[in-house]
């Protein structure tokens, strides 16, 4: 499968699938939607907001997606270039995959036991599904 030559530079989920003419048609989404995903994070390496998730890429067998921070953009749209998180992980920070506990899903991390930390719903109470 091809990968989109243009990325999105908005926050939140992007969904990119392919087109008869082989461009790509992009979609905001609220989390990638298929139910079997390989998924790649990076994080700030900024001195005081460390560890904290910027961009994030998935790809499924129908789509690719992208995920960008709300605090990144702001970061790279600001004079003073300081990145909008508290010093304190928030929630809102995290990536959000979706509550799918109606049906069982498959994410598939690059290094698993770093990239789950940063989705949201591995902090949830009770089972996703996923």
């Amino acid at each position: 499968m091809n990968y989109p030559k243009k990325w999105s530079y908005s926050p939140g989920w992007t969904r990119y699938t392919t087109l008869p003419d082989g461009t790509f048609h992009q979609q905001k989404v609220p989390y990638p939607l298929e139910d079997a995903i390989v998924f790649d994070v990076e994080i700030s390496m900024e001195s005081r907001n460390k560890n904290k998730p910027t961009l994030a890429v998935a790809v499924t067998p129908e789509a690719w997606y992208s995920w960008t921070s709300e605090a990144l953009i702001n970061f790279c749209d600001s004079e003073t270039n300081a990145f909008g998180f508290v010093e304190e992980g928030q929630l809102e920070d995290l990536i959000p995959m979706g509550d799918n506990s109606s049906s069982n899903r498959l994410i598939v991390g690059h290094n698993v036991s770093f990239d789950r930390t940063y989705i949201q719903e591995q902090y949830n109470i009770s089972p996703t599904g996923t």
